[in-house]
């Protein structure tokens, strides 16, 4: 009878709760008892002892002086730790594998350290040393035709007399000057030689380190049509890019990409 009893108890307490646990697919589980990480757990375990801190910090320093004698004499008086299998692969590659060479058993047991793969292929080539890259004697390159826009042809008196006085000027790196110049001689050049001079100070500025000057000059010359004024638009594009301001730098170079689109240049 007792046992019928509790039977029946025992049924009444479990329905209610599997009738809940399909009802309440997304209940909230709470989690009692959680202290987080301590501070002792947070805290990284000694790796090192002292002695041996002192020790490793030796051997390297041999290593890295070329006293590689001293260095594997130190580590092999040394009990087996943490840093022996790196301070070995130092060793091997400082004074070159092919000088007792790499033991294999040493390479199938630490193949997971930083040196392992260029040890492995050390002892594979039985090399001293890893090969160098080799050198190669650079040559020239001659483009024809030359890149960049032929030079405007003057229309008169006024276009020869601005060129001649702006050349010196460039040659000379007297930018401010030559921009002076050609700003008050621009509306009465011709076009052609107008934008060409403006791109050709705009450049020379910007060359100089300027940004203010060749995005001022750089405008004024993409405002022509010619192969020069796309030039300029790409100075101006430049000069304000490295200056930080990447809206006008967009602007110069979205003139230029749809108002010479074509030109190859």
């Amino acid at each position: 009878m007792r046992r019928l009893i509790a039977s029946f108890a025992l049924a009444a307490i479990l329905v209610p709760v599997e009738a809940a646990a399909d009802d309440e697919h997304d209940a909230t589980i709470t989690v009692t008892g959680y202290t987080g990480i301590t501070t002792a757990q947070r805290r990284v375990p000694t790796q090192l002892t002292i002695a041996q801190r002192t020790a490793y910090r030796t051997i390297f320093l041999a290593i890295d002086a070329g006293r590689y004698a001293a260095a594997q004499t130190a580590l092999a008086a040394l009990p087996d730790g943490p840093l022996h299998a790196s301070a070995l692969a130092q060793l091997f590659l400082a004074r070159g594998a092919g000088r007792g060479g790499v033991p294999a058993d040493w390479l199938a047991a630490n193949t997971d350290l930083p040196q392992a793969p260029r040890l492995v292929a050390i002892a594979a080539r039985g090399s001293d040393m890893p090969l160098l890259p080799a050198q190669r004697a650079l040559r020239s390159v001659s483009f024809t035709p030359a890149i960049g826009p032929r030079s405007a042809r003057g229309d008169g008196a006024r276009d020869a007399e601005t060129i001649a006085r702006l050349k010196p000027l460039l040659a000379a790196d007297r930018n401010i000057d030559a921009e002076a110049i050609i700003t008050a001689a621009a509306p009465g050049l011709s076009p052609e030689v107008a934008a060409e001079w403006l791109e050709r100070v705009a450049w020379s500025s910007y060359g100089a380190g300027d940004d203010l000057a060749p995005e001022r000059l750089g405008r004024a010359a993409a405002s022509g049509s010619s192969t020069w004024s796309a030039l300029g638009g790409w100075t101006a594009g430049l000069a304000a890019f490295r200056r930080g301001d990447c809206g006008a730098a967009a602007s110069a170079f979205d003139g230029v990409s749809l108002r010479f689109g074509a030109e190859d240049i």
